[in-house]
């Protein structure tokens, strides 16, 4: 079993995607559309940000509600 963090989009539009698990941090160009990706689990918090033509839509934003702790 993988230490990861698992991450569903299902957009209306293209978007970057950033996910960032503790200092693991990794962009992803999603498609409209429903996709999935993996990111390396991290001590610390989890955040994610999507993003349109540069700016960041921050109803589609986010950090978690509780760290991953060591």
């Amino acid at each position: 079993m993988q230490d990861s963090i698992f991450v569903v989009t299902q957009l209306k539009q293209p978007a970057l995607v950033e996910v960032t698990s503790g200092m693991n941090m990794q962009t992803f160009h999603a498609p409209a559309g429903i996709r999935a990706w993996t990111v390396p689990m991290g001590v610390g918090a989890q955040t994610f940000h999507v993003k349109r033509d540069g700016r960041m839509v921050d109803e589609l934003s986010g950090t978690s509600l509780r760290d991953i702790a060591d």
